[in-house]
């Protein structure tokens, strides 16, 4: 959550904007950024019930304010006090308190999914997601084409811009380190945790050594991708020197999406799939294994016969 916001792509390269300390701060401090990940994919409203006038009036009673004029007089001061007093609004409006409990939230986020891919760990996650849906190889390899110091798409007025390297200044760093910053990114921070640890339990599930078989057979497949697509053969909608291509020039399966498709497509690799166990009788097996010991330790409580294996 913290490592995100220093790619300042959004607030430097697509509005044009210098990357000041002083421009870095209200682009992260925005009240859309607070509990970015966790607004995003939240599936549960928690204040259907309630309209939103009487959460505002409820919210205005609550911290002193007669009117919503004199709410957005003290809140539209730049200062770190303005700033909290627009957060405290935003969380009462979604959430009908002002201080929510992100433990409850990111709970129902977890269990409204199916499955979560962790960004840090793209070719893991994408292993799982193989595992569960009993994909092949082949159908998860991609090659990497828009990144830091390139150009990607982007508005119609500027249809190419430019990825900036991220940095970090001492102030960002200063700014990283506050209270407001945990407070800011404390949903999210909670989300990526179980997240990871969803990951952790689902590999452990589907079998360590069957995943890294596939993981190792991804990694062969994404550097022969990445050698076959090479050369020039992937064309995105912009070039090196940030001109935008035609879309009838370019490779892209639609938009500026998949602009590898044709290569990965005619790669053979039917040398490195892997004939996995089914993943749902691999779940229940790993299920039953666990039901196995806990009853096993019961009975070791108990005085009940040792069982060795």
């Amino acid at each position: 959550p913290t490592h995100r916001p220093i790619c300042s792509k959004s607030s430097v390269g697509t509005h044009n904007v210098e990357p000041t300390d002083k421009n870095f701060l209200s682009y992260v401090t925005m009240i859309k950024n607070q509990h970015k990940y966790v607004n995003d994919l939240r599936l549960k409203n928690y204040t259907e019930k309630i309209s939103k006038l009487s959460l505002l009036n409820s919210f205005l009673e609550m911290n002193g304010f007669a009117t919503e004029a004199d709410y957005r007089r003290a809140a539209n001061k730049n200062t770190e006090n303005g700033r909290r007093l627009k957060w405290l609004r935003d969380e009462y409006m979604e959430y009908g308190t002002s201080e929510p409990n992100m433990t409850e939230v990111v709970r129902d986020i977890v269990n409204g999914y199916d499955f979560l891919a962790v960004t840090e760990r793209m070719d893991e996650s994408l292993v799982v997601m193989q595992m569960l849906l009993n994909l092949t190889t082949k159908e998860i390899l991609y090659t990497h084409s828009r990144g830091s110091g390139t150009f990607s798409n982007g508005p119609r007025e500027r249809p190419c811009i430019f990825i900036p390297r991220s940095f970090v200044t001492p102030g960002m760093q200063k700014y990283f380190e506050s209270d407001e910053w945990q407070r800011v990114i404390r949903g999210d921070l909670l989300l990526y945790k179980a997240a990871n640890e969803s990951l952790d339990r689902t590999i452990e599930a589907l079998g360590p050594k069957e995943f890294q078989r596939n993981l190792q057979a991804l990694k062969q497949g994404l550097k022969l991708a990445e050698d076959n697509c090479s050369g020039g053969r992937v064309v995105t909608l912009c070039n090196e020197g940030g001109e935008a291509i035609p879309f009838v020039n370019n490779t892209c399966y639609i938009w500026g999406e998949a602009c590898d498709h044709e290569c990965i497509n005619e790669l053979d690799i039917a040398h490195l799939e892997i004939q996995s166990p089914p993943p749902v009788q691999q779940i229940a097996a790993m299920q039953l294994l666990q039901k196995e010991k806990a009853f096993l330790k019961r009975r070791g409580r108990t005085g009940g016969d040792a069982l060795g294996g």
